[in-house]
Order: C-alpha cells, then structure tokens, then sequence
C-alpha cells in the first residue's frame, strides 16, 4: 500500500475507516468494513500449517507442517515450495535469524533443525529432549528454544559445550519474545505468569500473573514499552513492561486467544482465535477496527507480520499459510476517489496510487 513501511494507523469512531501513515510521507485512508484485506494462499499439501515466518529482506514465507515438512514459498512466485523434511513430528516453531541466513526449525519431538533458506550452506541438528514452542535468534550465533519444561541456549559455533538449560518450575512454558532492543526476554507459560529475564544471562527480573489460564503467545510493541498477551480464556492483554500494569484487555476470542501481534504504529494490533478468526484491535480505545476476518476454516495457531510492516502471515489447520494485504491501495481509492484532484491524489496517495482501478470503480 505505501512504497516505505506504515509508522502510524488511526481508526475512526465508526469502524468502517482506517488512516495510515507511511515512511514515505503518504497518508492513505481505508474503507476497511466495506472490503476484507486481499489474499495470497501457499497450500501445505496434507497437512496442517502450525507455523510461519518471514524472512528478513522479506523474499521467502517459511511455513511448519503437522507432516514434519519445512515448506519454502518465494513471495511473488508461482511456484510449488521446496518441501525440506528433518523432522519427525510437527514443526510448530520457525525463527530466522538476523541476516536472514539461517532458518531454524523445531517440532514437538524436541528436534531443532538449522538450514540455509537457500540451500547452499551445511545443516546443524539440535535436541532438546521435548517438545519446542518458540524459537528466536539472539544474533547469529546465539539461539533461544522455549520448550515444555523450560529454556534452552545454545551457541552455535559450538553447539555440544555451548548449552544451557535452565528448568520452568511451574507449567509449561508456551511462547517467548525479544523486546526491540534485545534487552529483554519474555516468557509465557500454561500457568498464566509472564517471566521478564535477561536473555544473555537468563536471569529473572520480574514474574506477574497475566490471566487465570494459558498463554498462549506475546509480544513486544515496536517502542519495547508495552507487552501483549493471549490466554486460553479469549482475551488479549496489553501490559506496562516498567510497571507490570494491565492497559487494555480486549475479549471476545472465541475459543481463546492463540497469537497476537503489534502493527508498525503500537497502538494497533492483530490477535487470532482458535475459531479461526482474525481481530483487528486499536488498543488505545480497546475498540475493534473492523469486523473480525474469517482467515481460515479451523484453528488458526501462528501469525507473523512481514519486514514491511503491511503484509501479515497466518497459520491454519486448514492446510493454509495465508498472507493478508492489509493495506491493498485498491481500497484506498474506496474513500479518495471523490475528495481528492490529482496534485492531492499524488499528495495523499503517492505517485504510483492506482488510477486506473479508482476509474473503474466510480463507473
């Protein structure tokens, strides 16, 4: 929709419109009730899709499957993925790292798998004895595995001596993330708590109750501020990080709250439910965007949201990942065609605003 990524959304009170605010200085504005945001299917032949990941410079959605499959799909491209086996049992965790180099893989059997996304460097296998939630990339050599029974750290350069674990007393823990500035690691668990450590050292710095229920996901805002997260019990929390202070709890996820993230702008997020529904929040207000999306038929368990801020990946039991368009400039022209000339169509719009698809319209 914007040629640079969104850096700020707004609402209005009805619902039915969305202002965004690009890095290249463009304000569009989204009749977003009238129109569901276009999509891209990847289908995972025979299998559940439990897991999705962009990677870095944005050109490939990895996708786990309940088959044990790594599903490779090149964004813009036709083509079947490359299908890498190497487990055994379903991948539910993806993580590349920061360069992009390296994808991680984990599945339920506690296998954790490192290749080159483009099929050129050697593979590395990793055993964490038990079923792996979470997987994320401190830096390159550095790698992060949340599972059953608690924390594993590796060095890759030498996998065998660089490990520690560090056991979870209470429940099991669910999901993990790195604040922005990498200061901060959060965990989850299916006793409700939330965990705030160092992620170099794994050393507490605070625990706090998050819901009565399980965790099933979290996540930092861009600015590292606040935390969000999603139970079993169908809400979505927002938390002051410095203060552990609920902000907003946002219900009405229908058979629980799987996964959320923040959009580009921090007061804007998206949560899934186990119904297989997609929920667009402005957490500010604690009121909902738009309807909520039917994403997938089924449970919906994992999103992630690509580098440019303005395309979202789903993960279905449906056998889909699914990546949504949220910010189409086709539905821009939904609310410009009529109030703006051309200099201001070019100033609000951007140069490369589709015409042609607005003219249609308006016939």
């Amino acid at each position: 929709g914007h040629g640079q990524a969104v850096i700020a959304l707004a609402g209005d009170r009805s619902g039915h419109r969305v202002a965004t605010l690009g890095a290249d200085q463009t304000v569009r504005l989204w009749a977003v009730a009238d129109a569901p945001p276009l999509s891209r299917d990847h289908r995972a032949e025979g299998a559940r899709v439990r897991a999705v990941a962009f990677s870095p410079d944005g050109r490939w959605l990895a996708g786990g499957g309940t088959d044990g499959l790594l599903r490779l799909w090149r964004r813009g491209s036709d083509r079947p993925p490359r299908a890498l086996p190497g487990h055994e049992a379903g991948i539910w965790a993806l993580a590349f790292s920061p360069s992009g180099r390296r994808l991680a893989s984990a599945d339920r059997a506690g296998r954790i798998r490192l290749r080159d996304p483009d099929g050129k460097g050697a593979d590395l296998a990793l055993e964490a004895g038990e079923a792996v939630w979470s997987l994320i990339f401190l830096d390159e050599r550095r790698l992060l595995a949340a599972a059953d029974g608690g924390l594993h750290l590796w060095r890759l350069n030498d996998p065998e001596h660089g490990h520690r674990f560090l056991k979870h007393a209470d429940g099991r823990l669910t999901r993990m993330a790195l604040s922005p500035d990498g200061r901060l690691l959060a965990t989850a668990s299916s006793d409700g708590r939330v965990a705030l450590r160092d992620p170099a050292t794994l050393d507490l710095h605070r625990r706090f109750e998050a819901a009565r229920d399980t965790l099933w996901s979290l996540a930092f805002s861009p600015g590292g501020e606040r935390l969000a997260t999603a139970a079993a019990d169908g809400s979505v929390s927002v938390w002051e990080v410095a203060e552990g202070r609920r902000l907003a709890r946002l219900s009405g996820h229908a058979g629980g709250a799987t996964d959320v993230t923040f959009l580009a702008d921090g007061d804007s997020l998206v949560s899934l439910d186990r119904r297989g529904r997609l929920h667009w929040w402005d957490q500010g207000s604690r009121r909902k965007l738009t309807a909520p999306l039917q994403a997938h038929h089924g449970a919906v368990w994992r999103l992630a949201l690509a580098p440019d801020g303005q395309t979202l990946a789903t993960a279905g039991d449906d056998g889909l990942a699914r990546e949504w368009d949220l910010f189409d400039p086709r539905r821009a022209c939904e609310l410009g065609r009529a109030a703006f000339d051309p200099v201001r169509r070019r100033q609000y719009l951007g140069a490369e605003a589709p015409r042609a698809s607005c003219i249609q319209r308006q016939r």
